[in-house]
């Protein structure tokens, strides 16, 4: 009824009812019982034991009561049963030995790889080497047999070094792990993949080398990237912030990651096996088993917010089931949890703060469209909200504006935030918005998170602060802020400019340092206190900046009054008026010089016409006299004296810019010597007045009254530093050879003659700080209304267009020395170029002469006259006129004067060329502001003389008018 193989040993006496002992052994044997059998027997016959071994008894025993069997029979019974174990053991031993070599015989066959088998002393023997040696290796295996480092011969040069010293150090390494290349006999290149192992035997020591290589040129690349996909997944599973699982059909959890262990404080292992109702609370298991019932059912995955208890409170999880189907099989299940509690109760802070922000605060999808918007933004804009999710955002900003937020959605769809954007928003009163944004992209959920705020009266405000920061930094008035102490905490770049230091190193300091302890003490710090009172304070003060002559100055101070009403400092301008008051100055002192040109021009309009008439009438005199005669003299020294009057106006009408300078040859002796006279009786009689010349001729080419210029500015200067203690005056002129190098003059000056003008006083010098200064324009230490600072500029300018040069030496002991070289002018050697007296030229013609001078015209009607020229006066310019046009062909030429009452001398011009264009015209005048020689000629006057005119000057421009018009006339 049993098996008889599961007993270990059977004892069987020798009789038995119905059978004998050896007839059971058959029986069992043909049963294939291989159980050890000892036979007990009372007969002790030799027959019997010889029978029993036949049968194949284990062992036999007597059952003799003077043998003590039974104390035998344990004995025997240990020692049949090991032998049988052993003997059973070393069958299946020896069986499965052959099994194993069939299954290696067949697996070789089969096996695509190498398998080596060596011996590990040296020479290292090659024992086995499967079949597909030859055909991966290309080469014999019974090469081998005679070298058994033949293989390493096909290995590629460049990995034979490396894969040779991984084999020969197997006995420190214990084994390797080898990638490699092969060379086969047609020179293709193989891959290779192999692994080698140390065998030690029972006694711990090396004997044996294992080696198993690969072919893998096919799917090298496959297996890297099915490895790395393997690597990536458990770093993926191992590193994934979430619970990850798999539940078997019956909803088993089969896998379970290592955060369940932190999210549960469990061991995953009593979770494997189990289902959500032994381990889960029955309501929640509930749950997540309807969950997980309709994804297997529907095939289909599931994205279900899941509330699961844990040992700090109820958690949300975020939670995606999805079948894991598989073939021939039912379909599993799969999830991955994220705890999201934080999330949600970061969702709830959120909601209210969106909700109660002040700030606009929206989601805008990337296609642009507004996705949500907080009660704020639809509050600012007037818009509800679903007027403002209908339109994307680009809807409501300013068209100037669009490719600037087009940007900025272009810079998020690049997941970059936009900080501090500025555009404006059309509100629902079409009024347009500046808003300030924030925003950044989470491009995962295809949303951009923005906050917006509402700048549209900080950009206006800033807009008009900018505009007054950059007037306040651009004005060259001084601008700063006076702290408590008064010291400096902001200033202007005015400010800056002006003291020539960064605003760094001005701000902290104390204002005393920049406007002088004497002016703060006395003026500064009186002001000071009364504005700190509350009050504007405004005041002029003469400033003696640090290296600067004394500065002009309007100081204006105003309290700052903070929101509390109290006055935490003082906002100080300082505006610099010393140009302006320079400026007005010359203004005043040009007015002056306009009035004085008027005045001059009518003068000298007035004068030359007695002058004309005094040297003509002392002309017509040394004509009709001869040159010894007493009257002869007489009339000249009328004329020489006439002439100098001449001159004197015109120095006058120069003076007072009445008249272009005219550049001539010019003698410097006689101009200086007429110079001083003029201003001697100017001089306080306390200074002594020296002129000294060293040389005949100075001649230079300038204009006589630019001479006199200088020489009234420098004498003036030294007349003034004279007073009132008095000195000497001296000015001497001589000659002077400036060679090139000469350390005195500067490089550019040209070597040559020069005429030099010393001009020195005994005075008290000029200090050394101001002595750089002096030919500044307006630069003057005479106090306000004596000077106007533009004398020695002037002088500068002078000597400067004279292609000469002007320096200064002085001090206290020897006073002040002004030394003046200007080019020597040569006079032309041939006597033909020398200028000689113009004749008195006789003529014919006749004259027609308009003047209102009755004096002039006498002289000039008999000059012309004597001269044969046939002479009409009229002192009525409308009656000359008229008479004119009765025959216009009766006169040969007009002379008429400019300033004459009812109709000036240009006007009849233009009236008489109307009637006869051809008509030669001589234009006079004693001076005026209207017409010129210039304007003259363009109106077609023949010639423009200014009064007084001589004689044979009248005479040559008659004569060379009348020639010129000859030619026409006939």
């Amino acid at each position: 009824e049993q098996s008889p193989s599961q007993f270990d040993i059977i004892i069987s006496d020798f009789k038995l009812p119905g059978m004998d002992g050896l007839t059971l052994l058959r029986t069992l044997r043909q049963m294939q019982c291989s159980s050890p059998f000892i036979l007990l027997t009372g007969n002790g016959s030799e027959q019997t034991a010889i029978e029993a071994f036949k049968a194949g008894v284990t062992d036999y025993l007597v059952k003799a009561s003077q043998s003590g069997y039974l104390d035998l029979l344990p004995a025997l019974v240990s020692e049949v049963i090991g032998h049988h174990r052993m003997k059973t053991r070393n069958e299946l031993l020896e069986l499965s030995l052959k099994e194993a070599n069939v299954r290696f015989q067949q697996f070789m066959e089969h096996y695509h790889g190498i398998f080596w088998l060596t011996d590990y002393e040296e020479p290292r023997k090659s024992l086995y080497v499967s079949p597909s040696y030859e055909y991966v290796w290309d080469r014999p295996a019974r090469l081998l047999l005679q070298n058994s480092l033949d293989w390493l011969e096909a290995l590629h040069p460049e990995d034979r070094d490396r894969i040779k010293t991984a084999y020969h150090t197997l006995n420190t390494t214990g084994g390797y792990n080898e990638i490699y290349r092969i060379v086969r006999s047609d020179g293709s290149i193989r891959w290779i993949h192999e692994r080698g192992l140390m065998n030690n035997n029972h006694l711990g020591n090396p004997y044996r080398i294992t080696r198993l290589a690969e072919d893998i040129t096919d799917r090298t690349t496959m297996s890297e990237a099915l490895q790395a996909s393997e690597e990536r997944f458990a770093q993926f599973m191992a590193h994934l912030p979430g619970l990850a699982y798999m539940k078997d059909e019956h909803y088993r959890f089969m896998y379970l990651n290592q955060e369940f262990e932190q999210a549960f404080h469990i061991d995953i292992k009593h979770w494997i096996g189990k289902t959500v109702h032994e381990v889960l609370p029955p309501d929640t298991a509930a749950k997540l088993q309807h969950d997980d019932d309709w994804v297997l059912s529907h095939r289909q995955s599931l994205d279900t917010i899941e509330d699961i208890p844990s040992t700090d409170g109820i958690h949300q999880y975020l939670t995606c089931k999805f079948p894991i189907l598989q073939k021939d099989q039912p379909p599993i299940l799969g999830g991955v949890s994220i705890d999201v509690t934080g999330q949600f109760k970061a969702e709830i802070q959120r909601d209210h703060i969106f909700s109660l922000s002040l700030d606009l605060m929206c989601i805008i999808g990337i296609d642009g469209y507004l996705k949500k918007t907080n009660p704020a933004f639809e509050k600012l804009l007037g818009y509800t909200q679903e007027e403002l999710l209908s339109q994307p955002l680009i809807f409501f900003t300013h068209p100037d504006d669009r490719a600037s937020t087009q940007a900025a959605f272009q810079q998020l769809a690049e997941e970059k935030d936009v900080v501090d954007f500025q555009n404006r928003i059309r509100d629902i009163r079409d009024n347009y918005l500046w808003l300030e944004w924030r925003a950044t992209p989470q491009l995962q959920v295809k949303s951009i998170y923005a906050v917006a705020r509402d700048i549209t009266q900080r950009y206006y405000a800033t807009k008009a602060l900018r505009r007054y920061e950059q007037i306040v930094s651009t004005s060259s008035d001084f601008l700063c802020f006076l702290d408590e102490e008064n010291c400096l905490q902001a200033v202007n770049h005015g400010f800056c400019e002006y003291f020539n230091l960064p605003a760094r190193e001005i701000t902290g300091r104390h204002i005393r340092d920049f406007v002088g302890a004497d002016l703060f003490e006395t003026q500064l710090t009186g002001h000071l206190a009364e504005c700190r009172k509350g009050r504007a304070v405004c005041f002029h003060q003469q400033v003696t900046f640090s290296g600067e002559n004394v500065r002009f100055m309007e100081v204006r101070l105003n309290p700052y009054v903070e929101s509390d009403g109290t006055i935490s400092g003082v906002t100080a301008i300082w505006r610099d008026l010393t140009e302006q008051k320079r400026l007005e100055q010359h203004v005043r002192q040009t007015q002056k010089m306009e009035s004085i040109g008027t005045l001059a021009g009518g003068i000298a309009h007035d004068f030359n016409n007695i002058l004309m008439a005094i040297l003509g009438w002392a002309e017509m005199g040394t004509w009709k006299h001869p040159n010894g005669d007493s009257a002869y003299q007489y009339f000249e020294q009328i004329g020489i004296a006439g002439k100098r009057g001449r001159d004197l106006i015109q120095q006058i009408l120069t003076f007072s810019r009445q008249t272009e300078h005219q550049p001539r040859p010019v003698d410097l002796g006689p101009v200086i010597e007429e110079s001083l006279t003029m201003l001697g009786a100017t001089i306080p009689s306390n200074i002594e007045l020296r002129f000294s010349i060293h040389h005949n001729m100075n001649i230079v080419f300038a204009d006589p009254v630019q001479i006199h210029q200088i020489i009234m500015n420098l004498c003036s200067n030294a007349e003034h530093a004279l007073r009132p203690n008095g000195g000497t005056l001296t000015i001497d002129l001589h000659a002077i050879i400036i060679e090139k190098g000469d350390v005195r003059f500067p490089p550019t000056l040209n070597p040559g003659r020069y005429v030099q003008i010393v001009v020195s006083d005994s005075g008290p010098g000029i200090p050394d700080q101001i002595l750089p200064k002096i030919f500044d324009p307006f630069f003057t230490t005479k106090p306000v209304g004596k000077g106007t600072g533009m004398g020695l500029s002037m002088v500068h300018g002078i000597v400067e267009n004279l292609r000469g040069h002007i320096s200064v030496q002085s001090s206290n002991k020897d006073g002040t020395t002004f030394l003046i070289a200007i080019p020597e002018y040569q006079l032309p050697t041939d006597s033909s170029l020398v200028a000689k007296p113009s004749p008195i030229c006789p003529g014919s013609g006749h004259v027609l002469m308009v003047d209102d001078e009755v004096t002039i015209t006498e002289v000039l009607k008999e000059f012309l006259e004597h001269l044969g020229y046939t002479v009409t006066v009229h002192i009525n310019p409308l009656e000359a006129l008229e008479m004119f046009r009765l025959n216009p062909h009766r006169f040969d030429c007009l002379i008429t004067d400019q300033t004459m009452p009812t109709l000036g001398g240009d006007q009849l011009s233009r009236e008489i060329l109307k009637i006869r264009p051809d008509l030669p015209i001589i234009l006079c005048t004693g001076f005026s502001h209207t017409i010129d020689n210039e304007k003259a000629l363009e109106q077609g006057i023949s010639a423009f003389l200014y009064k007084p005119i001589l004689l044979d000057q009248l005479s040559q421009t008659l004569t060379q008018v009348l020639s010129h018009s000859k030619p026409e006339n006939s």
